[in-house]
């Protein structure tokens, strides 16, 4: 069998594909990938053929502020029109155009795409081929869908599609990783729904600090922006001047393309480093500091970790919200981070029970989600 993935150019856009990818390769199944040319030697590195495609989220960004004067002024959740923009607007058609040679060339049995490459279910659908889209976290919430939709069935009919499906958003399949607490798309009530269990993945390079696994004698807080906003040294200056005044062992990551020197002096007690393996790091981890991004929330409750929510844009808002409606973490905005707020905030986390209880009962539900060996072997049954 031969299963195509596509995902645009980022780690939280691939990297929830791949559990599922790697699945269907310890099946004996032909995986390929297309995606942005930024990504494809790292995927080649994970022993997956790799093909250019579509454009950038970073180029959708610039082009949709470019047609839509105004967008660049926009800040807070209010960002979510720029989102709807790039993701229904500039990167679908681009996505179209370079898969469907893609497809007639390596002729796959089935495509699955991440939640927002939409390009790709066209794609598939004209190729006459089932295309399964892979959730990284709760559903598009409706205000998104309502802007989305009619650019979608207008790429749609300017492909020669006359009736373009009503719901253009979610695939013919849908595959689920959101555990219930945090939303899942069971209100959706779509016809094919299959449950996939979330699994925190990070590139095999780079080590633990040898102190982290050392770091007994006191709790253990990691900070991250993920790879998209590193470049907000003011946040992290302020989350590490705040946990520079608890009795805790802090780890800061700044990305794979920021800057540690940038970040300026740090108190004693907190380190920071470019890039950790997120999945080894997580055993060690007490409480994180995060953007909250669905791949750090999820892969942090798979391990059972409260969370202080600084959402930076994009759906890092909603899954903040979801989080402290599950009673799993605690919500900063972007103009309520302090050094006074991050210390009070990760102080309640770890001394409040409950938060620590709620998130392990989220783990609870992950663990309680079929894994990819089983979603793999199912959906090769449709084909």
């Amino acid at each position: 069998m031969k299963v195509l993935f596509c995902g645009r150019p980022a780690y939280g856009h691939l990297h929830p594909l791949i559990p599922l990818a790697m699945a269907f390769q310890s099946r004996g199944d032909e995986v390929s990938f297309a995606t942005g040319d930024k990504f494809v030697s790292r995927l080649e590195a994970l022993g997956f053929a790799a093909y250019p495609v579509g454009r950038s989220i970073l180029w959708a960004e610039e082009e949709a502020i470019r047609r839509h004067p105004g967008f660049e002024k926009l800040t807070g959740p209010d960002k979510a029109h720029l989102g709807a923009a790039m993701f229904s607007e500039m990167l679908p058609p681009e996505t179209v155009d370079d898969l469907l040679p893609l497809i007639a060339r390596i002729n796959p049995h089935m495509v699955i795409y991440e939640q927002a490459d939409f390009g790709a279910y066209l794609a598939a659908s004209l190729a006459g081929i089932p295309a399964p889209i892979h959730s990284y976290g709760a559903p598009w919430p409706q205000f998104m869908t309502e802007k989305m939709v009619p650019n979608l069935r207008r790429l749609w009919q300017s492909h020669g599609v006359s009736d373009p499906p009503d719901d253009p958003m979610h695939g013919n399949i849908y595959l689920d990783i959101s555990p219930p607490s945090l939303g899942d798309a069971a209100q959706l009530g779509l016809a094919h729904r299959i449950v996939l269990r979330p699994v925190p993945f990070a590139e095999p390079v780079g080590e633990l600090p040898g102190w982290v696994e050392g770091n007994r004698d006191r709790p253990t807080v990691y900070m991250t922006l993920g790879t998209v906003v590193y470049e907000r040294v003011d946040v992290f200056r302020a989350v590490a001047e705040g946990l520079g005044r608890l009795d805790v062992g802090a780890l800061v990551a700044v990305g794979p393309d920021g800057d540690v020197g940038a970040l300026g002096p740090l108190p004693p007690n907190v380190r920071a480093e470019l890039f950790v393996p997120q999945d080894r790091l997580f055993p060690f981890v007490d409480v994180i500091v995060h953007h909250c991004g669905s791949g750090t929330m999820l892969g942090g409750l798979s391990n059972g970790i409260p969370q202080l929510a600084i959402p930076q844009g994009a759906d890092q808002f909603l899954n903040a919200a979801a989080l402290a409606g599950a009673g799993a973490g605690i919500p900063l905005m972007p103009d309520e981070i302090t050094p006074d707020r991050v210390a009070a905030g990760v102080t309640r986390l770890l001394d409040e029970p409950t938060f620590k209880q709620q998130a392990q009962r989220i783990q609870s539900e992950i663990q309680a989600m079929p894994a990819p060996s089983e979603v793999a072997q199912l959906l090769a049954g449709l084909v």
